[in-house]
């Protein structure tokens, strides 16, 4: 008879992205990232990140594929582009993936959302990207979307940080999942409404609060990172970095 911990990993399992699905983010990822290193947009050293719940592994089947495209310049960095400059770099990166990835008839599937903070270039998955995937139709339907932005590298930083806590203890990853699959049926995750990244930093806010503790607060972690680099006569470790928004952590 299956036990009540066989039947919680099965469900777990059963809502969490499948493994293949998981290892197409490689190849999308090379595919953009071969694409724009042989347009003109690489005199700006582009290098396309993945982030968000899926580099965080703590995606659901029905996650979505967050991208960051990091492009540098000799006087300005991505993290001072301001609106005008992202909407231009979009529209740019926008036709070098339309020629490169065979993507010029399918405008139906793609639009710019000109938010002022961090405008996005979203595709529909399976209108854009399915056909990079012809041999397999179970990654045909895998992601609803697909964002790429220029002005997320914060992003990046807090995915590493939310996989690091996912390793410190193995039952926030479980919850977290189980929990962001609960909120999307009754939607309270959704647009307009609360982010998937806020529900998790909820869950994470709840684990470093209980007692015993589960998970490491932004302090702890700074304190073992300074006895780490002492004991080891290494270079200090900043984790405050990773956060976009540290005092939500504390």
């Amino acid at each position: 008879m299956p036990t009540a911990d066989s039947q919680f990993e099965y469900f777990v399992k059963s809502i969490s992205m499948p493994s293949n699905t998981r290892n197409s983010v490689t190849r999308i990822v090379s595919a953009i990232n071969a694409a724009i290193q042989s347009s003109p947009l690489s005199v700006f050293r582009p290098k396309v990140y993945v982030f968000g719940s899926i580099a965080s592994d703590l995606a659901t089947f029905d996650a979505d594929l967050d991208l960051f495209i990091k492009l540098e310049a000799p006087t300005k960095d991505v993290e001072t582009f301001d609106f005008e400059t992202s909407m231009f770099a979009l529209e740019a990166i926008d036709r070098v993936l339309s020629e490169k990835l065979n993507m010029s008839s399918l405008d139906a599937g793609k639009r710019i959302i000109p938010a002022r903070r961090c405008p996005l270039l979203k595709y529909d998955f399976s209108a854009v990207f399915a056909h990079l995937f012809s041999e397999n139709s179970e990654i045909q339907r895998c992601y609803s979307s697909a964002s790429i932005s220029v002005k997320s590298y914060h992003g990046v930083f807090s995915s590493k940080m939310i996989r690091f806590l996912t390793q410190c203890d193995p039952r926030f990853r479980k919850l977290t999942i189980i929990l962001k699959h609960w909120a999307k049926r009754r939607e309270l995750i959704k647009a307009g409404g609360i982010k998937s990244y806020g529900f998790t930093l909820l869950v994470i806010f709840f684990l470093q609060t209980r007692k015993p503790v589960v998970l490491p607060n932004i302090d702890r972690l700074k304190m073992v990172a300074s006895s780490l680099q002492k004991e080891n006569n290494s270079e200090p470790l900043d984790f405050s970095e990773y956060f976009e928004v540290s005092f939500l952590f504390i």
